[in-house]
């Protein structure tokens, strides 16, 4: 196992790697496409991330949502207890500024979204000239 920088992902790794992982998490990073385009940088030749949606409606672009602590019953979002939430638009916007072409996306059935809010998409990075 190797600790890290998420923010620092150049400094820890010299070469790219084949295929990248990114299972979770995203929704924790307060700058995820400063993230994605280090993780663009990394890529070979597949991305497959995972992560968290809200349904797409009028104004649901992106949320963030406090979560209490129930120990201290704090609510603070400078000590980590938010969460962001994407939608499907949101984070296919995301991976275009971070370097990538979505190849395949997959979300649950339109009955299970609420419930099963997942987001998954195989992607390829975009060659440069």
């Amino acid at each position: 196992m190797r600790v890290g920088d998420v923010y620092r992902l150049q400094d820890d790794f010299d070469e790219p790697f084949d295929v990248v992982l990114c299972l979770g998490g995203l929704y924790h990073i307060a700058d995820p496409a400063f993230l994605l385009r280090q993780v663009g940088q990394l890529t070979r030749e597949r991305l497959i991330m995972q992560t968290t949606q809200v349904l797409p409606l009028p104004g649901n672009w992106a949320k963030f949502k406090v979560r209490r602590q129930k120990k201290l019953g704090k609510t603070s979002v400078r000590q980590g207890y938010g969460t962001w939430f994407y939608t499907p638009g949101c984070l296919r916007e995301l991976l275009e500024h971070g370097g990538f072409d979505i190849i395949e996306e997959r979300r649950p059935p339109l009955a299970k979204r609420r419930r099963f809010p997942w987001y998954l998409a195989m992607c390829k990075p975009v060659s440069t000239p």
